[in-house]
């Protein structure tokens, strides 16, 4: 049988709740809890059009309670410069291609591994976000539209 260990208080993260209906755990870095699943918003807040991250999409249900805490934490139309998916299960992936078309913006995995969505939808190997983010590894880009 699995036992649960339960952490202290001084073990937990510090968050902070700012109003935009993300968790802030640093400056630029807040998470939205969905379900079974974190979506997480790298930027600061009021950075605007193409100054963030989405990291992962939560459930196929998640689309409107992402678009909400984007709009308050970023400003209004303000668009990720990239959506980036840390694996591919359902949970992370839900509203990727929903999101990426809305915001006409790059998806990126994690992993060089095997395509996430075919591979007449790989734009490129070899992305990365810059400003060290990614810490210039290599990551596999999909395109919401076949080539």
């Amino acid at each position: 049988m699995t036992v649960q260990i339960r952490l202290s208080e001084i073990d937990h993260a510090r968050r902070e709740d700012r109003g935009d209906g993300a968790w802030s755990i640093a400056p630029d870095l807040g998470y939205l809890r969905l379900a079974i699943v974190n979506v997480v918003f790298f930027g600061a807040p009021g950075s605007g059009d193409r100054n963030w991250v989405l990291i992962d999409t939560g459930l196929p249900t998640s689309r409107s309670s992402i678009l909400a805490v984007a709009e308050r934490r970023f400003g209004t139309n303000a668009r990720p410069a990239a959506i980036i998916l840390t694996h591919g299960h359902f949970d992370h992936v839900g509203t990727v291609l929903d999101l990426a078309n809305k915001w006409d913006v790059p998806g990126l995995r994690a992993s060089t591994r095997a395509p996430l969505f075919g591979r007449n939808r790989i734009l490129s190997a070899t992305r990365s976000l810059g400003r060290g983010w990614t810490d210039g590894a290599a990551v596999a880009a999909f395109s919401t539209r076949a080539n």
